[in-house]
């Protein structure tokens, strides 16, 4: 398989040593995440366990003292936080307007004028939550401690667990475009239907690959499965969690949009830098022609210019490394 005409390791295909072991050099520390992984098999179930009861003792204290909240009333708030939580782009979506309505039909608190400006608010933070744990993921913002600090802090928000998205993400660099290894590979998809797939195919391969690995003992593979329901649990936790801490105006206003924005811009970014050439190849992209990729480059670091993030995974903008190497 060949990007952009570098090859990578895909299959059968021809591997350019040269260019795998930019990456490798560069993306050795969220390389450790991996093995760490791929050494202990016990080293997501404590990640996620110990998440777990850590949210659940967090909710208990703000479902004691929190002056507005009745389980009776809000119930179907609650209720939706699995579908949001768990669904693809248009489930994501869908939540979102629902939970827009259950708030102006439920407010009894006087809207101000300045509230207008939560939602645009909430989709900075939720981009920028995004790229600074992707950021963090690849230890591009300094010292080990800094990166793993800002990682989990902002992947609470994004409904996910730091260490198993570092995981996911080393395989990506690592099996780039392959339709079995590769974590979320576009193919032949369309946007939506990419939207659709790319959540439950990332834990899919995870859990291929553990199975894998720890074949030979069969208590692994019920560990996992246990391991999958944590990772699920989690998600929902942190979402009440998130719901408990802002409540229902701050929830519906700042909080739908941001999780709807960085939800449609991670599919987005992975499923158009990612281009088939519809000969069982494909190509990864450095895209900035356009008001709306040249926007997102300068707020989000040159985003979009992946072909250069995949060449040089460690670095804080690649637009750094060429501006014009074939920029589209």
């Amino acid at each position: 398989m060949r990007i952009d005409g570098l090859s990578i390791g895909c299959c059968s295909s021809p591997v350019n040593i040269s260019f795998l072991n930019v990456g490798v050099r560069v993306n050795l520390r969220v390389t450790n995440m991996l093995k760490r992984f791929l050494s202990d098999p016990h080293f997501l179930f404590r990640y996620y366990l110990g998440n777990a009861g850590a949210f659940i003792l967090a909710l208990a204290c703000l479902t004691a003292y929190s002056p507005w909240f009745d389980m009776a009333l809000y119930w179907p708030w609650i209720v939706l936080l699995l579908p949001l939580a768990l669904g693809g782009l248009v489930t994501v979506i869908l939540c979102g307007l629902s939970y827009t309505i259950l708030f102006f039909f439920m407010s009894r608190q006087p809207l101000h004028d300045w509230y207008i400006l939560l939602p645009f608010l909430g989709i900075l933070f939720g981009l920028y939550a995004l790229a600074f744990v992707h950021l963090a993921g690849h230890h591009a913002l300094g010292r080990n401690w800094l990166s793993r600090l800002i990682g989990e802090l902002l992947s609470v928000p994004l409904l996910i667990g730091y260490p198993g998205w570092c995981v996911i993400h080393t395989l990506h660099h690592k099996h780039t475009d392959d339709p079995i290894l590769d974590p979320h590979p576009t193919g032949e998809k369309d946007f939506l239907e990419f939207g659709g797939f790319m959540k439950k195919a990332m834990i899919d391969r995870i859990g291929d690959l553990y199975k894998k690995t720890f074949a030979d003992r069969k208590h692994h593979r019920l560990e996992w499965e246990i391991t999958k329901s944590l990772l699920v649990i989690n998600r929902l936790l942190r979402a009440f969690f998130i719901f408990l801490l802002l409540n229902p105006l701050g929830f519906v206003l700042f909080y739908v949009p941001a999780f709807i924005a960085q939800t449609a811009f991670f599919i987005h970014f992975n499923w158009v830098t990612h281009r088939s050439t519809g000969d069982g190849r494909y190509q990864v992209l450095n895209i900035d022609k356009g008001i709306y990729y040249r926007v997102i480059n300068t707020l989000l670091f040159g985003a979009y210019y992946h072909k250069n993030h995949h060449l040089l995974p460690g670095l804080f903008d690649p637009r750094n490394l060429d501006r014009n190497n074939g920029v589209e």
